[in-house]
């Protein structure tokens, strides 16, 4: 099982005082590879969040923000980057993990839609022509030590139990519980593959498919630009 990390042990890769105005770029790269035989797509799942920071933040004494304080972000803006104006919607094989409704759909297929401002194409699927509620995947807070220590427990509980763990999972048990710390496929950044810090990051970190006390995966169409958070 393939997934991105949490990088809560890496140094801030940013720094940001009270009140201050940061920009944040990141590209988005999923792993989708087609089959010509199908031309049907196949996505490997939990690998293709990649993250920009941790941002460290400062209150106006340039204290950095510590677990228990109230931090306040302001969503001022959000939007492709130039000449990558362009999403990507797909759906999953059954046997790649499926979906809610995959007995209607058991096959993958991709759509890709090209953004005119607001409104959002696809030569995949003609005649549809929608404004688009662009909004972060995924945002949140880095966890404390002690935060990730219950996730791993949490969730290796829920590993463990399987289809017993939840009352739905008998019926959406393709789709994997969670995803445990592992070293396939992970996205660390700069730090090396191999290294000491390496071997812990991908022993403990966790995953950013499932979203979390912190926030994390969240896909909600209402943080969009002027939210508050």
């Amino acid at each position: 099982m393939s997934k991105d990390i949490d990088m809560s042990h890496h140094r801030p890769s940013a720094k940001n005082n009270n009140n201050k105005r940061v920009n944040i770029y990141c590209c988005k790269e999923l792993n989708i590879s087609t089959s010509l035989s199908r031309t049907k797509c196949f996505l490997i799942i939990f690998q293709g969040h990649l993250l920009s920071g941790p941002i460290q933040v400062k209150d106006s004494r340039g204290v950095p923000a510590k677990p228990g304080d109230l931090l306040v972000v302001e969503i001022c803006n959000l939007g492709p980057l130039t000449a990558n104006e362009w999403g990507v919607t797909a759906t999953y094989e059954r046997e790649n993990g499926g979906g809610f409704l995959t007995d209607h759909s058991p096959c993958a297929s991709k759509a890709i839609w090209h953004f005119e401002g607001i409104f959002a194409q696809s030569r995949h699927i003609p005649g549809v022509y929608f404004p688009g509620l662009i909004h972060p995947g995924l945002i949140g807070t880095a966890p404390s030590h002690e935060l990730l220590d219950i996730w791993n427990e949490r969730e290796r509980d829920l590993v463990q139990q399987g289809e017993k763990a939840i009352a739905t999972a008998a019926i959406i048990h393709i789709r994997p519980l969670t995803a445990l710390p592992t070293s396939q496929n992970t996205l660390l950044g700069k730090i090396e593959a191999g290294t000491l810090l390496w071997e812990k990051i991908v022993q403990e970190a966790a995953g950013t498919v499932p979203a979390r006390e912190n926030g994390g995966n969240c896909d909600i169409k209402n943080l969009i630009k002027g939210s508050w958070v």
